[in-house]
């Protein structure tokens, strides 16, 4: 792999510091801020995240928009499961979002920064880290949310109730990728 990549909102950044987050068993994660809870056996580290191409779509929205995330590749299951549940075509790649984060969503901008990923550790969800601070070696910007998902080949997808969307994925063991739902 050539580059691996951060997204963000901000365009300025000369270099990136590790921040703290918790995991449990590297399958479970987020950020450690003092307004959330971490949950019991979580490990906190500090460090700086970046992902491959392909999962960045994922973090193409306002960091305030609960989002589930669902590709072929990790609900090992067929994508049509989920057109009996929302309206979507089966794409190989869905953004769940709620309905009302949609004119956030088609305003928002964001910026993709480059890094070499001999700076990280591969970590075993496929994602990458490093445990000190780091220089991008390339930013591009200011990307546009929308059109960036449409050239990705992401099928965005608005949802009137999306906790319940969550809770029939999980019942129907639909494996899916959350973030603030």
């Amino acid at each position: 792999m050539s580059e691996i990549f951060h997204i963000s909102e901000r365009g300025d950044i000369q270099t990136f510091t590790p921040r703290p987050f918790w995991h449990v068993n590297f399958v479970w994660s987020g950020r450690v801020s003092p307004n959330k809870s971490i949950p019991n056996g979580a490990t906190i580290f500090n460090v700086v995240y970046c992902d491959s191409a392909d999962k960045l779509p994922f973090y193409y929205l306002p960091r305030s928009t609960p989002r589930i995330w669902l590709t072929h590749a990790i609900s090992g299951r067929n994508i049509r499961t989920l057109q009996g549940l929302c309206d979507t075509s089966g794409d190989y790649r869905v953004l769940v979002v709620p309905t009302d984060a949609e004119a956030g969503i088609r305003s928002h901008q964001f910026y993709r920064y480059s890094f070499d990923p001999s700076d990280f550790e591969l970590l075993p969800t496929g994602e990458w880290v490093c445990y000190r601070p780091v220089k991008p070696t390339a930013v591009s910007g200011a990307h546009r949310t929308i059109e960036s998902l449409g050239i990705d080949g992401v099928q965005l997808v608005f949802c009137s109730d999306l906790p319940a969307l969550k809770h029939r994925l999980d019942e129907e063991s639909v494996v899916h990728h959350c973030e603030k739902v």
